[in-house]
């Protein structure tokens, strides 16, 4: 029997400003698949009326037969079903997705929600398609039955180093509506995907990884679906940005082969203790580098009983940290941002003496400080028990949640 296409399909990001960089790897998916897709990266639009005006305007420029809704945070589910439901008003025939992080952890509470058609768990580009092109059983898909209940297909599609080939940005010249979205993109590139780590504030480390993804471990993508990346991108942005500990200098050095970069800027995230190889590269591939070193907290005493007790991520010792930062300060060209998080468990005075030393040295040694808050990510450990570090959370539940995001 012959089944329809689902084309054209339109993806949003559920926030405001610029969306994940996932709908543009899932766009240019379903191009090379034959669905003629389109994005709307930037999403500038504040109130109920300024929303309902936009995807009216999308709906009727685009016609989509589909439209995918990106919910990767926490912070932005409620607008996420803001935008079904508008979307729901504008064109009933219209089948709604979404997916992301919070899309999968949640599912059952959003199947809930009859202005949402499918929720795709994990990584998307092939459930995606499967749904445009009318398969019966989508992989990783939360699907209605035909009395309206939720119906979870099984989690059989698990992109790993080896079946993630084909999935690479391409298609920048058809995927936007306006130059002026296409110039909102900010340059990031994945190199890998997940996360092997159990942070107790993370909602996306390892067990939720587990659970929402069925990815036990992170991998690296193939040196040439990255290097179609930079290929498809370093033409049409003046930075590239990055966010994955698990690259080598050798690894990203050969997905920049052919790539002329050297007026380019990058920003490149990461934990851990940087290898001087790839610092050093960094510097000799671009123009200007901002290098972002996540120590989870500016407290030795108290960043090394976490990771004692399994509940941190590894992280630099504070002789560590001071020997990079002289490494960087030899490269003119590379300026580096030491990043951490306040209220993590077992501070004390002395922790907090410690919190202050540590930081008035990195900025006398003319280093930005990021200094963050710690929050309660949905799954997460201190999130789901935080009796257990003496906290206390604000919310827990979807319903809770669901509230704060409202009023953010």
């Amino acid at each position: 029997m012959h089944r329809r296409h689902l084309s054209p399909v339109l993806l949003l990001g559920a926030g405001t400003g610029e969306a994940t960089c996932g709908i543009l790897y899932l766009a240019g998916y379903l191009r090379r698949n034959g669905i003629e897709a389109f994005v709307r990266l930037y999403d500038g639009d504040d109130s109920q009326e300024e929303v309902t005006r936009s995807l009216e305007a999308l709906v009727a420029r685009v016609r989509p037969r589909l439209v995918g809704i990106s919910l990767k945070w926490f912070h932005h589910v409620h607008r996420a079903l803001l935008l079904a439901r508008t979307l729901r008003q504008i064109d009933p025939s219209i089948r709604i997705v979404v997916g992301g992080n919070t899309a999968s952890y949640w599912w059952r509470e959003l199947s809930a929600y009859d202005c949402i058609d499918h929720i795709v768990l994990g990584d998307g580009e092939l459930p995606l398609l499967a749904l445009c092109q009318g398969e019966p059983s989508p992989p990783n898909c939360v699907t209605r039955a035909a009395d309206g209940t939720p119906k979870r297909l099984p989690l059989t599609y698990v992109q790993g180093a080896t079946n993630s080939e084909d999935v690479y940005y391409s298609h920048f010249n058809d995927i936007f509506l306006s130059h002026q979205d296409r110039h909102a993109f900010s340059g990031w590139v994945a190199p890998g995907k997940g996360c092997g780590e159990n942070c107790l504030y993370c909602g996306g480390a390892r067990g939720n990884q587990k659970a929402a993804f069925g990815r036990a471990k992170p991998f690296l993508r193939s040196e040439e679906s990255v290097r179609r990346d930079h290929q498809e991108i370093s033409p049409r942005t003046w930075q590239l940005r990055y966010d994955f500990s698990g690259s080598s200098a050798e690894f990203l050095q050969s997905t920049w082969a052919g790539v002329d970069l050297s007026r380019h800027s990058c920003t490149y995230f990461l934990w851990g203790v940087a290898r001087i190889e790839l610092i050093d590269a960094l510097a000799q591939t671009f123009e200007r580098v901002h290098m972002v070193l996540d120590i989870g907290c500016f407290s030795e005493q108290q960043r090394h009983e976490q990771m004692r007790r399994g509940l941190l991520k590894p992280c630099a010792s504070d002789r560590e940290l001071f020997e990079l930062i002289d490494r960087c300060r030899r490269h003119p060209n590379l300026d580096i941002e030491i990043s951490g998080i306040a209220g993590l468990p077992f501070a004390s005075a002395a922790t907090l003496e410690e919190e202050v030393r540590l930081v008035e040295r990195v900025i006398r040694l003319d280093c930005v400080v990021g200094y963050q808050r710690l929050e309660a990510q949905p799954g997460a450990l201190a999130t789901e028990h935080p009796a257990r570090f003496d906290m206390v959370t604000e919310a827990r539940t979807f319903t809770e949640f669901l509230e704060y995001s409202s009023s953010a």
